[in-house]
């Protein structure tokens, strides 16, 4: 018998997916006395983790280690964590883009990066998910559950105002895979200062690190 369950589906709602990437679902059945400990690369995105109120958290990296209990985010960082999934858990992920939490109501103004924060019931219930059950989450509900989070979801998102700077990162995230840093600037029509400096405020990260990611 498996020991762990998990899916991943996309959002149905054009105007949630214009922000989030996906939903995701982990669930790890039994203990594991091997301690494993995943790696989590390097991602410019962040996920909102939702979890039962009673369940550790555990992340190392380097020299630091974030713990807490219940549902956290994990914003963007550009260092590998490791992951503790040694005990029984059960996490439903929504993937942002990345980009897209800057300028949503009930997060960290600037940024935030390389950090886990715990998410606290207010918070959830502004987002409009406080009432999500773990049930819901199971991996024969994927589609039941993803309709369901795109529902709660898009009043909290609506509340969003995209302004200069995130409509200037949305021109230039499709180019960052294959066009050099430098000539980014030109390609969009603008100062490559005024690209670097609205790409670090909307992202919390420089141009030169989002490219090493994606690629």
């Amino acid at each position: 018998m498996t020991n762990t369950t998990s899916w991943k589906h996309l959002p149905a709602h054009q105007a949630v997916a214009q922000y989030i990437e996906c939903y995701w679902y982990l669930e790890k059945i039994y203990p594991d006395l091997e301690g494993h400990f995943p790696k989590l690369n390097p991602d410019p995105c962040g996920h909102l983790i939702v979890a039962p109120s009673d369940q550790p958290y555990h992340y190392e990296s380097g020299n630091q280690i974030f713990t807490g209990l219940g549902s956290h985010w994990l914003f963007p960082h550009s260092q590998t964590w490791l992951m503790d999934h040694t005990e029984v858990f059960q996490i439903l992920g929504i993937k942002f883009h990345t980009g897209a939490l800057y300028g949503l109501t009930a997060l960290p103004d600037p940024p935030v990066v390389g950090e886990v924060m715990t998410v606290h019931t207010d918070t959830l219930r502004h987002m409009g998910i406080s009432k999500l059950s773990g049930g819901l989450s199971r991996a024969s509900q994927a589609e039941h559950c993803s309709e369901v989070l795109d529902k709660q979801l898009l009043p909290w998102l609506r509340q969003s105002q995209p302004d200069q700077h995130s409509r200037l990162v949305q021109k230039v995230l499709p180019l960052l895979s294959g066009t050099p840093v430098a000539q980014l600037g030109d390609l969009l029509h603008c100062s490559q200062r005024t690209l670097e400096r609205s790409f670090s405020r909307v992202t919390g990260l420089t141009l030169k690190q989002c490219q090493s990611m994606i690629r």
